[in-house]
C-alpha cells in the first residue's frame, strides 16, 4: 500500500469514528415558527402590516383611477401603482425576514444551551434525517424555552 492510500484509509477510519461518537440533536425549524409564541407573533405582525399595505393600495388605486373612464390608467398612473405595490411588497418581505433572523437568534441560544447539556456534537433539520429517536427531537424543549 502506497502512503497516500495509508493516508487516506487512517482518515476515512478516523472520520468514521468520529461520526461514531458523536451526538446527533435534530430541530424542527418550521415547528418553531409555526408553534412558539415568538413566531406566532411574528406572523401576525407580518398578517397585520400586509393588511395595512393592501389597505394603502386599495386607496392609492383608487386616487389613481380617472373620474371619467376608471378602468383606463394613463401609463404615469400605472407605474405610480406598480411602484407602490412593489415598495409595500418589500417592506412586508424585510419585516419578516428581520422577525425570522431575530427568531433564529433566540432559539440559536437555545440550541447551543441544550446541545452543551446532551453533549451533542451535529445539529440536523429534522427533515433531513431518515429516522429520529425520541430523544434526539430538541424541537419541544426549544418551544418550551422560547415561550418562556
Amino acid at each position: 500500500m502506497t502512503v497516500k492510500m495509508k493516508s487516506l484509509s487512517f482518515a476515512v477510519l478516523f472520520l468514521a469514528a468520529a461520526v461514531m461518537t458523536a451526538q446527533v440533536v435534530v430541530l424542527d425549524s418550521d415547528r418553531i415558527v409555526k408553534e412558539s409564541k415568538p413566531g406566532k407573533a411574528l406572523q401576525d405582525k407580518v398578517q397585520v402590516l400586509g393588511k395595512a399595505k393592501l389597505e394603502e393600495l386599495q386607496k392609492l388605486a383608487d386616487a389613481l383611477k380617472p373620474k371619467d373612464a376608471p378602468s383606463n390608467w394613463n401609463p404615469e398612473a400605472n407605474t405610480t401603482y406598480k411602484r407602490a405595490k412593489e415598495d409595500a411588497t418589500t417592506a412586508v418581505q424585510a419585516s419578516f425576514t428581520t422577525g425570522l433572523s431575530d427568531l433564529n437568534d433566540k432559539a440559536l441560544e437555545i440550541v447551543k444551551k441544550i446541545m452543551a447539556e446532551k453533549k451533542a456534537t451535529i445539529l440536523l433539520p429534522k427533515n433531513a434525517a431518515i429516522y429520529v429517536e425520541a430523544g434526539a427531537d430538541i424541537t419541544d424543549q426549544v418551544l418550551k424555552e422560547l415561550d418562556k
